[in-house]
């Protein structure tokens, strides 16, 4: 993939992530402290297992998966405020943040290390 490409999905994704968050805003009582947590729970874990040494470093873990992670935590909070609106806030905030997570993780286990 070239860089306009990739740089083009992060902007989408961050885009439309800010337009589900001005949205969500425009609502009473709708942003839950797991959503807060969807933002930095993460890359946060993302980040403990990089430095776990649990893999070897190698440019996978520092230049995709970052960007392979922003467009699915986007995806997780636009479907967490637009699906399923009879669902109440903090259940569709925890599931948004377990996906999130589990996406962290599975990312982590499964790409494969590319060579430096």
């Amino acid at each position: 993939m070239t860089p306009l490409i990739v740089l083009s999905i992060l902007g989408i994704s961050v885009l439309a992530a800010v337009w589900a968050l001005v949205f969500l805003l425009s609502e009473k009582h709708a942003v839950t402290l797991w959503d807060v947590l969807l933002l930095f729970a993460p890359p946060a874990l993302w980040f403990l297992l990089m430095v776990s040494g649990l893999r070897p470093v190698s440019l996978s873990i520092l230049l995709v998966e970052p960007f392979v992670l922003v467009p699915i935590l986007a995806t997780c909070f636009v479907t967490r405020v637009f699906a399923f609106p009879a669902t109440s806030h903090t259940k569709r905030s925890t599931v948004a943040l377990v996906i999130g997570l589990l996406a962290t993780t599975i990312f982590y286990a499964f790409v494969p290390p590319l060579a430096a």
